[in-house]
């Protein structure tokens, strides 16, 4: 338990901790009244403790066997230059055009993903190419568009409450096909590996970006996680519909966390 005690600068009635609060967390967390919390984001200023909204991670890297600081330097100083590479190109992009304001874009937009070219996600991959998530597959193009989709979702999502239309079509949405949604279909049975590339993942292989086998995990969740949203919406009442990123967000926040490998690419779209 936390011990307080008053103190000659408390108003009173009131009494002051001696424990900084992050200690306090930190301890509490650590007792066996927390063995069962997992997974959350909680934060300490003060006499507050914040609890947060999940968040997606933006980047993941690993390796099998665990860091030296030279493996992790050879595999993080690329990763994190082309990222500052691509956010200076968007912001160059934004003063030139928008006044460096997203939301002077937004409004240039009409409020859908697709409106003949003149949608969010139609000019946000052609104005700024770094979102541009295409893959040459066999000579065809294959279009994931990770980013750009769960970028124009969160936003939607985010203005809902306050009585705002961000997309008049979320329904064209896909699943944001990243490393976690494939492993979650594969676990619960909805889709299997070729045997070889079951082993290649289960060894902790790199599979290089835009290779055969890293497009059709991709493209193959795309595909599954629609079919798996319509036959939940067979199940469900016509007011209680979902459209799949919603599905998508279920699997994610469900094996986020699970101990059983994924495919490995090094890449800036996911």
């Amino acid at each position: 338990s936390v011990v307080r005690k008053t103190t000659s600068g408390a108003p009173s009635g009131f009494s002051i901790s001696p424990w900084p609060p992050a200690a306090v967390l930190a301890t509490l967390l650590a007792s066996d009244l927390c063995k069962d919390v997992n997974g959350q984001i909680i934060g300490a200023r003060g006499s507050e403790i914040y609890l947060y909204n999940h968040p997606r991670p933006v980047r993941f890297l690993h390796h099998t066997g665990g860091w030296t600081p030279e493996q992790l330097a050879d595999a993080i100083i690329p990763m994190l230059t082309e990222r500052v590479a691509a956010l200076n190109a968007v912001g160059a992009t934004l003063v030139e055009r928008y006044g460096g304001r997203w939301h002077n874009w937004v409004a240039a937009c009409a409020p859908a993903l697709y409106a003949q070219g003149d949608g969010l996600l139609e000019r946000l991959v052609t104005e700024f190419p770094r979102f541009n998530d295409v893959s040459t597959w066999k000579g065809h193009q294959v279009s994931l568009q990770k980013l750009s989709q769960l970028g124009l979702w969160s936003l939607h999502r985010g203005l809902a409450p306050l009585g705002r239309t961000m997309l008049r079509d979320p329904e064209m949405c896909t699943a944001f096909a990243d490393y976690i949604v494939p492993v979650a279909l594969r676990v619960m049975g909805i889709f299997e590996y070729e045997a070889t590339l079951e082993q290649r993942i289960m060894n902790g292989e790199v599979l290089p970006r835009d290779s055969e086998e890293e497009i059709e995990i991709r493209a193959h969740t795309i595909y599954a996680t629609a079919l798996l949203t319509d036959e939940v919406n067979e199940r469900r009442t016509a007011d209680g519909q979902l459209l799949i990123p919603q599905v998508d967000y279920r699997l994610w926040k469900s094996y986020h966390a699970t101990h059983y490998p994924h495919h490995l690419t090094r890449t800036t779209m996911y």
